[in-house]
């Protein structure tokens, strides 16, 4: 389905930290011959790419969240009960969405209250 709202979600200061920790490790390790540093830093890149959102598509019916890499979570519009922007310490803002099944979602668009806004238009229809 073709998304009618679209938004990326840019590294964070906190992001950028833990990479530059988990290369930093990696790279420690393949010098210094550390099998724990390397797979320590593997761990911390891993993480953040399998982890950690980059864009956030709206479509009719659904919620689409797609990760740094190639992982996708689907989330029916049905399916979400709540969603309300929040504010959060050392994250900034973020929409916190909570699903039927009573799972809590917390995602970080570059606009919550559009966001928001437009998750609740799709939800009226």
């Amino acid at each position: 389905m073709t998304p009618i709202y679209t938004d990326n979600r840019p590294l964070s200061w906190l992001d950028i930290i833990t990479l530059a920790l988990g290369a930093s490790a990696l790279v420690t390790g393949l010098a210094g011959g550390a099998p724990t540093s390397v797979i320590f830093g593997l761990a911390v890149i891993g993480y953040v790419l399998l982890f950690t959102h980059g864009r956030y598509d709206l479509t009719e019916d659904r919620l689409v969240v797609r990760y740094r890499v190639r992982r996708v979570r689907v989330v029916l519009l049905d399916d979400i009960t709540a969603a309300q922007p929040v504010k959060l310490a050392f994250v900034g803002q973020a929409v916190f969405i909570v699903l039927a099944s009573r799972q809590r979602m917390l995602i970080r668009p570059r606009d919550p209250e559009r966001f928001v806004a437009e998750l609740e238009a799709r939800q009226k229809r």
